[in-house]
């Protein structure tokens, strides 16, 4: 859905669902692992909480999960009168990419792009 939403223009959302497709997966490494979840959106506190289980996560650039933890609000919610970008919209393309890409690589038995 990120892809074809930046596709269509439609960034705002576009973010929104690179957001939600980063938290999915850090979700899914964590249950594969054997942890409890508790209703949470923040992707810093999910890598965390996945470097605990595999140092290889500090790779993962923690300002780039920051601005894409904040698009779980502020896309949701336009009165905020935040205007999301083109620039936005594919940077956080990238950095959920970058994520998937990193948890395939560390568990290619279970988690598919």
């Amino acid at each position: 859905m990120a892809k074809a939403t930046y596709a269509m223009g439609k960034y705002r959302y576009s973010c929104y669902f690179s957001q939600q497709a980063a938290e999915k997966y850090l979700k899914a490494f964590l249950i594969k692992n054997g942890r409890l979840l508790r209703k949470i959106h923040d992707l810093l506190k999910l890598l965390e909480m996945c470097k605990e289980n595999d140092t290889e996560f500090k790779e993962l650039e923690m300002p780039s999960l920051e601005k894409l933890t904040a698009f779980s609000t502020m896309t949701r919610y336009p009165e905020f009168g935040i205007k999301i970008l083109e620039k936005d919209s594919r940077e956080a393309l990238e950095t959920a990419e970058g994520e998937v890409k990193h948890l395939y690589k560390a568990n290619s038995d279970t988690v598919h792009p």
